[in-house]
């Protein structure tokens, strides 16, 4: 009986021990995913931001190029 209990407790740390290495590879693989997201992600962002800026200060060219020619008006 006793073999038994000790096969068993074999066989159980062997399915964690296999159990545990799966997991540990599966979070890994979902951290190299997750990174690759994050910088395809983080890439959109940047060049969204840089096109906002872009929009941005050709508008604020343009409304100092109006306001320049309505003082010239004025005067």
């Amino acid at each position: 009986m006793e073999g038994s209990s000790k096969g068993k407790l074999e066989a159980i740390d062997d399915f964690k021990h296999q159990f545990n290495q799966r997991m540990d590879s599966r979070i890994k693989q979902t951290h190299i995913e997750f990174e690759k997201i994050r910088e395809e992600s983080d890439k959109e962002f940047n060049k969204q931001s840089r096109e906002l800026e872009d929009k941005f200060q050709h508008q604020m060219a343009d409304r100092k190029s109006n306001w320049e020619k309505s003082s010239r008006n004025l005067e």
